[in-house]
């Protein structure tokens, strides 16, 4: 009896997730194949690559052609043991390249200034503006008081997005649509925003810092800000997912990231049950600033929203305490201390860190914090290390003047081995 065998043939690039990403977010390009060997002999020394005519590419693969004979391995006495009679394959798949990070300008634009050709703002901006990618979907910024053509549109969420260009040839003008793909980070070290407590609730499991947005260097003045990017990021919304405008509904706000009364906020959902996690909002953001008016952009930063969460990390008595960055450069990171900073008269090892200030703010090592006393469990007579004594808030400062957490760690010092 004649036994059948039946190929599945899967790249190992194929794979079920792979497949979900690329009908979600299109995000996604296929490869080159690689060339599928069917053995047509029982011996290796017999083997050669059927040729691949007798093969009909499918929807799911391809079958046998009836003018050509069905590929076969035979035994030493050429009686067919296996037949092709179908197979399944894909093609092996890539995550596509990124065009640009998310907050770049975009400067890729289908145009040619060295052949007289220019860029009909007044049209392409009428496009952009009533473009879905604009309107709805979070994906652009437009400037229209730009003076460079090269920064006048940013991307402001990852993914692919679609712009038409207006093009005035000289002659003509002439619309070249072009698609960009873009990244769902930036390529930077991004401002970050931890998820924060509303005012409402004392108890939600986390209790990252609100962003203030008031001008430290004048009375009474305000950052005028607008959110660019995904709106499942951006915006009130209460437990149904409708968006919360009124005063009175403000208690019922469990999810989005909002400017409230010159505040930043990212709220979040806390567990319902013990053992459960918080949710909330997490991904990148495009924040600009504006003149009083909210029509000239000033400025533009890239801001991470995310779950605040305190890392402990080992310290000896003397050593200058930084952060870690967690991948990011740790420049211009500055420390706000939590806990340790001062003398308490209940705790007879307090102070724990030491903040120096130099004579001017340009001192080499002003702002750096150093280990002063231990708070490991033998030194505190506690039967548990007591690390939260010695916290940090390390912080960034923009180019608006607004502070940003970065970064939060407890440290457990110890007396050194020497």
């Amino acid at each position: 009896m004649k036994k059948l065998l039946a190929f599945f043939l899967l790249s190992s690039l194929l794979a079920a997730p792979s497949w979900a990403m690329l009908d979600e977010n299109n995000d996604w390009e296929t490869t080159h194949t690689i060339p599928i060997d069917i053995r047509n002999a029982s011996e290796a020394s017999g083997w050669s690559i059927t040729n691949a005519s007798g093969l009909y590419l499918s929807a799911g693969g391809f079958t046998a052609g009836p003018e050509v004979p069905i590929p076969a391995t035979r035994d030493n006495n050429g009686k067919v043991v296996y037949r092709l009679v179908s197979a399944s394959c894909g093609s092996p798949v890539s995550e596509a390249m990124d065009d640009f990070s998310l907050g770049d300008w975009c400067t890729q634009i289908p145009y040619h200034p060295e052949a007289g050709e220019s860029i009909d703002w007044k049209l392409t901006q009428a496009w952009l503006t009533n473009s879905a990618a604009y309107s709805e979907e979070g994906r652009l910024l437009y400037d229209p008081y730009a003076t460079n053509d090269l920064q006048r549109v940013m991307f402001t969420r990852g993914g692919k997005v679609r712009i038409e260009w207006t093009i005035n040839t000289g002659s003509s003008n002439v619309v070249r649509r072009r698609t960009y793909m873009v990244a769902w980070t930036c390529s930077g070290r991004p401002y970050r925003l931890f998820w924060t407590k509303n005012g409402t609730e004392d108890n939600l499991g986390f209790d990252g810092p609100p962003v203030s947005l008031n001008d430290q260097n004048a009375i009474n003045r305000t950052k005028p800000v607008r959110l660019y990017g995904d709106p499942a990021l951006i915006g009130a919304r209460d437990a149904e997912g409708n968006t919360v405008t009124n005063e009175a509904d403000r208690t019922s706000i469990v999810w989005g990231v909002e400017v409230y009364k010159h505040v930043l906020y990212a709220h979040a959902k806390p567990a319902a049950m013990p053992g459960e996690k918080n949710r909330g909002p997490e991904g990148q953001f495009v924040l600009a600033y504006y003149d009083s008016n909210i029509q000239r952009l000033l400025h533009a930063i890239v801001v991470e929203v995310c779950e605040p969460k305190q890392t402990v990390l080992d310290a000896e008595v003397g050593d200058r305490l930084e952060p870690t960055g967690q991948g990011y450069s740790t420049n211009y990171i500055d420390a706000t201390i939590v806990a340790g900073l001062k003398q308490d008269s209940n705790d007879a090892n307090s102070p724990y860190l030491y903040k120096h200030t130099g004579q001017t703010a340009f001192s080499p090592k002003t702002g750096w914090v150093f280990a002063l006393a231990p708070n490991d469990a033998p030194h505190q007579k506690l039967t548990n290390d007591a690390p939260q004594k010695a916290a940090i808030y390390w912080e960034s400062t923009d180019p608006m003047g607004t502070v940003w957490p970065f970064e939060y760690d407890w440290y457990l010092i110890k007396w050194g081995t020497n």
